[in-house]
This record gives C-alpha cells, structure tokens and sequence, in this order.
C-alpha cells in the first residue's frame, strides 16, 4: 500500500468510513521531458555504401542543394520515434507541406513530377521518376511558411525528380544509420537503434563522393553551388488546405506553384498553351495563351522550307515561341508531318537558356495522362487528322507546355 493509501486508511477509519485499500493509485499527470540524442553525423554515401550499395548521386545533389545553396551549409537534422519503433513525422504529411506529393490531382499520379508542367520541365526524361524531398519525410520539420516562399531560405524543402532505384538507395542508406546497421555508419556516435521512446536523435549530414564520375555531383562542391543544372526545385504556395492541388489544364489560383532554382533565386513554372492551324501551302498560323487563357502573341506566315520557322514574341514577360516546319503538311485523313516547338530567351535558336528553354514536338510523350484529347497517351499535344475543306486541307493542333517568365 502506498504512503497515500495509508494515510487515507487512517483517516477513513477513523471516521466509521469503509478502507481505503480498494482505492484506485491516483494518475499522474505530469509531462516526460523529452530526451536529446546528439549522434554526430549521417554520412551519405553517393557512390554508393561501402559493401556496394546503390549509387544515390541525385539524392545526394539534392541534399547538398539544401543544405549549401538554401541552408548557407548549416542544417541539423532530427529524427524521432513514436515510441513503437515507428517515426513519429507524419510521413504523408510532410510530403505534401514539401510539393513532392498531391492529394487532389483529379485522376494523375499523386507525384508533382509525374504532374505537368513540372513532369514536361524536370521529370518525363528520368526512367520511373519520383519526387525526391529533402529534408526527408521521416524528419522532424516545421510547417511549410503560411505566407509562402518570398526568399531562397524559405524553402521547406528542396526538391528533384530522380529515378526510384536512386531514391530507395538513399532511403536505405539512412534506415542503417538510424537502426545502427550496415557498413555506411562514419561518424555516429549514438549507442543504438533511434528507437528510445520520448527521444530526439539530432546529427548533421556529411557526403563521401569516392569513386562518383566527375560532373554528378556539383551542389556537393561549394558553399553555395553556382555550378547549377537547373533541376532543383521548391514549392513556393501550397494549395488545397496543406494537402495540395494540382490541375490539367492549370488552375493557376487553386494549384501548387513551384519553382526552378537559378543563380539568383528562382523562377516559377506556369504553364501556357498554343493554337496552331496549318492550311494548305504550309500555312501556319499560332496563337499562344497564358495559364489563365490571356492571348499573349499571334502570327501568321508560310513555312515553305523544312526548318522555316514562325515566331511569336508574347507580351508579359514570357519568352520567345517558335515553332518549326519539318516536312510538307502531308494528305487528308492523316496526321501529316511533325511539328517542332521551341520556347526560347534568345532568339538565336542555337544559344541555350535551360532554366526557362524548353523544346517538344508534336510526338513529345510523358507521365501525365490526363490530356485525355492528346493524339497518343501521355501527349502534350492534340493534333487532328489533316481535313480537306472546299478551300483546301487544314489541321488544328493544341499543345501545353511549361512557359516559366523571363528574369527581369
């Protein structure tokens, strides 16, 4: 029996009441301080762990994005347990406050970089691409900024659409340093698996590049990086309650914005569209229209020369549009010749901007489906079989694509 039993026994006793001895121990309510774990570094290595790992070169380019270029190289990270082995972050949610994933995409992948137009601009030509965040989801974070991201050190996260064997590599990677197995474990220090209940494990990154090829791994160099590849990117408005939205075509005021990294910041990706009849004689007239439906340029002209090409200069900010003959139109009741496009800075088709540049072709193909009138699965472009009218053949195309402004 506890001290307080007893007394209350006494007591009771003493005044013709029944025992105490079935009284219930009070509860406590006092809270656990929580406990902090310093276990020095996790060391990710990008080649590779040392008993042969999978390479992780763009989680690895990812992680030193943030941590040099957004962090100024000062970035501690904390891991915590919900006291059954699990993490405590809220997994799904962290991927979401980071853009990688959507709850609302209306019937496309709930990855941004299986998304237009971030999917056309960063993730169709990575082989079964993911959307790699970083800090990670397991982690402790803060919400991502109520007012959004108004400086590069906003950022929540830094993101990079990487293929899933390079993502799994890195994930895998730090599942042994937190559960203190595997051959990859330089520099930590704490005793044990990070699973002690009420507890943050905090411990900084640091990254072995031996043996990666030269050029893989250029955000790990400096503090910043100016050598960019222009493949990181970041959330700058979240939508749809902090679960995040996307549409196709673009909602621009219910949608998640991202940006592209560059030397100075940022560059948001909107997403723009144009109208392309050709007639007979190779006749093309275009339009192009913002992600609000704003004609931005129109222009007519004959393209009699495989290579000709017409160009629209749009209003607003936006670059150049060109698009470009390669063959004759071709016969009725056929889908004709392809039609190249290039948004471009430069006028100079053979110079190269890559933060805003982007090129396609009627044939063009990726991950996102849901332009459900394209001419194949996955298209960027819905192009009509070629009809032939009193006044000669004609065909109608329509083609969406990322148009981020040009850099004032």
């Amino acid at each position: 029996m506890s001290l307080r039993k007893a007394v209350l026994a006494v007591a009771l006793q003493a005044a013709g009441l029944a025992s105490a001895a079935a009284l219930p121990e009070p509860v406590t309510t006092s809270l656990q301080k929580r406990a902090d774990v310093d276990c020095g570094t996790w060391t990710m290595y990008c080649n590779g762990t040392p008993n042969g790992g999978q390479p992780a070169y763009e989680a690895c380019n990812n992680a030193c994005y943030f941590i040099n270029n957004i962090r100024g190289g000062d970035y501690t990270a904390t891991y915590r347990t919900d006291g059954n082995g699990a993490g405590a972050a809220d997994n799904a949610r962290n991927r979401h406050q980071s853009g990688c994933n959507l709850d609302s995409t209306h019937g496309g992948s709930n990855s941004i970089c299986r998304l237009m137009s971030i999917s056309q601009k960063l993730g169709d030509e990575v082989d079964d691409v993911t959307c790699d965040e970083f800090p990670m989801a397991d982690w402790i974070q803060d919400d991502f900024p109520a007012g959004g991201v108004n400086e590069l050190g906003d950022a929540r996260n830094s993101l990079r659409c990487i293929s899933r064997s390079q993502n799994s590599a890195a994930g895998g990677q730090f599942g042994s340093f937190r559960d203190n197995v595997g051959s990859g474990l330089d520099g930590r220090t704490c005793q044990g698996a990070m699973n002690a209940p009420n507890t943050d494990y905090h411990f900084k990154i640091a990254f072995n590049t031996d043996g990666a090829p030269g050029g893989e791994l250029q955000y790990c160099d400096g503090i910043p990086s100016n050598e960019l590849d222009f493949r990181e990117f970041f959330m700058t408005e979240l939508q749809n309650g902090g679960n995040g939205e996307n549409n196709f075509p673009a909602n621009w005021d219910l949608d998640n914005h991202y940006a592209v990294a560059n030397q100075d910041g940022w560059q948001e990706v909107e997403q723009c569209h144009v109208d392309v009849l050709r007639t007979s004689g190779d006749n093309y007239d275009a339009t192009m229209f913002n992600v609000d439906n704003a004609q931005l340029a129109t222009k007519a002209a004959p393209l009699n020369n495989d290579g000709d090409h017409l160009q629209l200069d749009p209003t607003g900010g936006f670059a150049h549009l060109f698009i470009v003959r390669t063959g004759q139109m071709g016969q009725a009741g056929t889908v004709g010749s392809r039609v190249d496009f290039k948004y471009r800075v430069n006028t100079d088709l053979s110079s190269s901007a890559p933060l805003i540049d982007f090129d396609w072709t009627t044939e063009s193909t990726g991950y996102d489906t849901r332009y459900t009138a394209a001419r194949v699965s996955g298209g960027y472009c819905k192009v009509d079989d070629i009809q032939e009218n009193e006044d000669g053949d004609s065909q109608e195309m329509t083609c969406y694509f990322p148009c981020p402004q040009v850099p004032a």
